[in-house]
């Protein structure tokens, strides 16, 4: 129940602060709550990697869909993948992925070491 809460905490604050804030900003919010959470090392990396990379995946469909999948193309271009709307997609999703997942386990393990101290 915890995790699925966390899940939920980061993917619904991340979606606010994201319309405000700058994209590492994700990072820091998933930190913070990984660190204020009572969960396993892997489960919070596991929270932070769900709740960040649903929330982009929705955001970068949304913003894909409003464009007639344009920027989605020229970047598939740009990098030499084939030119795949959810390619590009799924590329973003899994890079905000990695950030929160990263992000709220080193939060979960500053706060292991700050507690053994």
């Amino acid at each position: 129940m915890k995790f699925i809460i966390v899940t939920l905490a980061i993917a619904v604050v991340a979606f606010g602060v994201q319309l405000v804030l700058p994209w590492w900003s994700l990072a820091l919010l998933a930190f913070l709550i990984g660190f204020v959470s009572n969960l396993s090392g892997w489960a919070a990396l596991a929270a932070g990697f769900l709740g960040s990379g649903s929330v982009w995946a929705l955001y970068a469909f949304l913003l894909n869909s409003g464009n007639n999948s344009l920027l989605s193309h020229k970047m598939a271009a740009l990098f030499g993948v084939p030119s795949s709307a959810l390619l590009m997609v799924a590329i973003s999703a899994l890079v905000a992925a990695l950030l929160g997942g990263f992000a709220a386990a080193g939060g979960r393990n500053l706060k292991q070491l700050v507690a053994s101290k």
